[in-house]
């Protein structure tokens, strides 16, 4: 090659290292132009080295050692997702009953990090009782960025399997992946994963599977998933659907956070084994259009190291497996001990089997809080007499602990007491209208939602200035599509907290006006997902005195809440 030639290639090289964010100093050696085969490419690759496969597809099982070492497709270089499908990866037999792609195990090295990019992995496996399909990593630290796992499968973690590593996975996608005994995505022992937008679908389940099929077992592990997409996740054989975490011996932390799951059956989401899952966290997540089984969480009567979370999720248009009768998005158990917060949901449109909320077992006011929630719109599935309630409270709830919650628009009782004769507490709440919940025994000219006689519910929140009264007894209230539900402290000397609900996306203005109707602020504008919003204003300059919070959404529909600024 000339001189010349030699130069410019070995610059462009340097030039596209350093853009990938790989060591200037690091090679590549490329499959097949440099090495006919991966094994033969890797065993020759140094710390730091990129192993870049061509255009094609490759049929090889291949170890890999703790070297620090980059594997990928074109992609790395060329940033073109169409060179992620192109760049196909096969395992195959190698001996010893393993069809897996890659094996990399932190014990044969001393960097201990792989990365790989831009890699599709399709019909790799492994047998009945061997782990990760496509990938396995022990012992080291683990990058996948832009990879597609096809078809992957295992006895235990069909697309991966990493244990006592720590595991970062982005913009990857898992589809038909499946799973022979469990965990059809991940199985994650002693180790950390971080799942960052990703999308998991279509899952599969053998026919010997007779338990919930699932997508990723967690063991003595911290499990995160974020920005990511459930679709499509569910249907097989197993009538009553799929789980998504299955956690087991303990301490194990699993944390969702603004992700989207739909068009899914599932019969519980969050699963735990023999002891329970040490943190639960559901954060800014959006769940709709699912068939729902159970519940997608219940606490257990060992959950007494739980502590969960359910803040700020969307959770719309459910429907019960029908030979199940759904018991709520979550089954809330008085046994746990910890912190348990269920704040600032939206719960609309779902059609419950025995309730479509919540059930709640027993008196647990000192570490349980369901507050600031808004269950609007929500039906039952089931024609037995009596209807359960959108929150079915079993030998309680407690005082102080279901609390500053909206109810609007629900058919059957939007609160239900059951299990006994034990007396349930649900006040200070917002039953639809100012004249407070409709009980045909305490107060039987209620015109806001139903709710049983067995509940305290006195006292009730009377607000009203968010929507128009119904005009007779039993109307239907209409609902906007906005609102502001609580502004918190009122009266306030410093700051005060506007809450507000947006029943689907749009765009929004919340603006403070003063008493003579001029603007002094403009807090908010722009587009919101649906949601429980929260928002702050801290006066600058403003006096004392009374001032208004304008939410304006579309169609001109607007709601106003009165403040007192007291400095």
């Amino acid at each position: 090659m000339p001189t010349k030639l030699v130069m410019c290639t070995l610059r462009c090289c340097i030039a596209l290292l350093a853009c990938v964010g790989l060591e200037v100093s690091a090679a590549i050696i490329r499959v097949p132009q440099d090495a006919p085969f991966i094994q033969l490419a890797i065993d020759a690759a140094q710390v730091h080295d990129t192993v870049l496969l061509d255009t094609g597809r490759f049929v090889e099982s291949v170890e890999a050692p703790a070297r620090d070492l980059t594997i990928a497709g074109r992609f790395l270089l060329s940033g073109d997702t169409t060179d992620i499908g192109n760049c196909t990866w096969v395992g195959v037999n190698n001996g010893d009953d393993t069809l897996r792609c890659l094996h990399s195990d932190g014990t044969n090295g001393n960097a201990p990090f792989v990365r790989i990019v831009g890699i599709r992995f399709a019909n790799s496996g492994t047998y009945a009782t061997d782990e990760g399909g496509a990938i396995r990593i022990f012992q080291q630290n683990a990058t996948i960025e832009h990879c597609h796992f096809d078809s992957c499968y295992a006895g235990f973690g069909g697309a991966l399997a990493v244990r006592q590593g720590q595991l970062t996975m982005r913009h990857c996608r898992f589809s038909h992946c499946g799973q022979i005994q469990l965990a059809s995505v991940l199985r994650l022992r002693a180790g950390t994963a971080l799942i960052d937008s990703c999308i998991i679908e279509s899952d599969t389940a053998y026919s010997g599977i007779f338990d919930s099929p699932l997508l990723f077992w967690v063991q003595r592990s911290k499990l995160i998933v974020r920005n990511s997409i459930f679709r499509d996740l569910g249907y097989s054989h197993y009538e009553w659907g799929g789980t998504f975490v299955y956690g087991s011996k303990p301490p194990d932390s699993v944390e969702i956070v603004n992700c989207e799951a739909y068009d899914n059956h599932i019969e519980v989401m969050i699963a735990d084994g023999g002891q329970p899952i040490k943190y639960l966290r559901l954060d800014s997540c959006h769940f709709h259009d699912n068939i729902l089984t159970q519940s997608l969480y219940g606490q257990g009567s060992f959950d007494s190291l739980t502590e969960f979370q359910a803040v700020g999720n969307v959770f719309e248009r459910f429907e019960p497996y029908f030979r199940a009768l759904m018991h709520g998005v979550f089954a809330l158990d008085t046994s746990s001990d910890h912190t348990t917060r269920v704040k600032h949901n939206l719960i609309q449109e779902i059609q419950g089997g025995h309730t479509s909320f919540g059930t709640i077992y027993g008196d647990n006011s000192d570490t349980r809080e369901v507050a600031g929630n808004y269950i609007v719109q929500n039906g039952l599935y089931s024609g037995s007499a009596p209807f359960s309630g959108q929150i079915q409270g079993i030998h309680g709830p407690g005082p102080d602990e279901v609390k500053h919650n909206v109810f609007m628009g629900n058919v059957g009782y939007a609160a239900y007491q059951g299990g006994g004769q034990v007396q349930g507490y649900v006040q200070n709440n917002f039953w639809g209208h100012e004249s407070g919940p409709y009980d045909s025994v305490r107060n039987p000219f209620g015109q806001g939602d139903t709710v049983s006689y067995r509940l305290v519910y006195e006292p009730w929140e009377e607000d009203t200035s968010f929507f128009s009264a119904a005009p007779e007894p039993r109307e239907p209230v209409e609902i906007p599509a906005t609102f502001i539900g609580n502004a918190y402290p009122n009266p306030f000397n410093s700051t005060v907290t506007i809450e507000f609900v947006l029943l689907h996306d749009m765009e929004i203005t919340l603006d403070i006006f003063d008493l003579t109707g001029r603007r002094v602020e403009t807090v908010f504008s722009g587009r919101m997902n649906k949601g429980v919003h929260i928002r702050d204003w801290q006066p600058k300059s403003q006096a004392s005195g009374i001032y208004f919070a304008r939410l304006a959404g579309e169609k001109r529909i607007s709601s106003t809440v009165k403040l007192l600024y007291m400095k």
